[in-house]
């Protein structure tokens, strides 16, 4: 009994947060809002309940109001990547974004990796092994991040 309470608990948790959620989609798209901050909002939000086909509108929203908005540059480049095929490469358009986002922040960590592995996939290793020392300075010795980072410079010098 204690688990199925539980359980409505969490379901009527999520059934407020859908209905939060869908209120402020409904709102911005029939005002076409020009709210920069709310459309990043609905973008992340919808990220965190794994809708990326619905994120990378929202973000697509806010990057048409303003292309250099680094948190925009950064939610539609990760929900094109989070909404893209594992193992292929990563879609052209989604490398023009974190090379965008990496002229603003040189030190995103998530834009470091995706393009040291493109990198990798185009066999400029010396660039790879670049980008993912950039990565290491910024981790902590012994983390999992850190030593996977670790495996991959191993992996180029072999």
């Amino acid at each position: 009994q204690v688990n199925q309470i539980s359980k409505n608990q969490v379901d009527v948790e999520n059934e407020r947060i859908l209905s939060m959620v869908s209120r402020l989609s409904e709102r911005l798209y029939t005002t076409n809002s020009t709210n920069i901050t709310e459309w990043n909002r609905l973008g992340r939000s919808y990220i965190v309940l794994g809708q990326f086909e619905k994120a990378m509108k929202a973000y697509e929203e806010a990057y048409a109001l303003n292309s250099e908005n680094l948190d925009s540059l950064k939610g539609l480049a990760e929900s094109m990547l989070l909404n893209s095929e594992k193992n292929r490469p990563v879609d052209k358009k989604i490398i023009n974004l974190f090379n965008s986002i990496l002229l603003l922040d040189k030190n995103y960590l998530l834009g470091l990796w995706v393009m040291a592995d493109n990198e990798i996939l185009s066999n400029n290793f010396n660039k790879a092994q670049h980008l993912l020392n950039r990565i290491l300075i910024q981790l902590s010795e012994g983390t999992e991040e850190y030593n996977l980072v670790i495996r991959k410079l191993n992996e180029l010098q072999e």
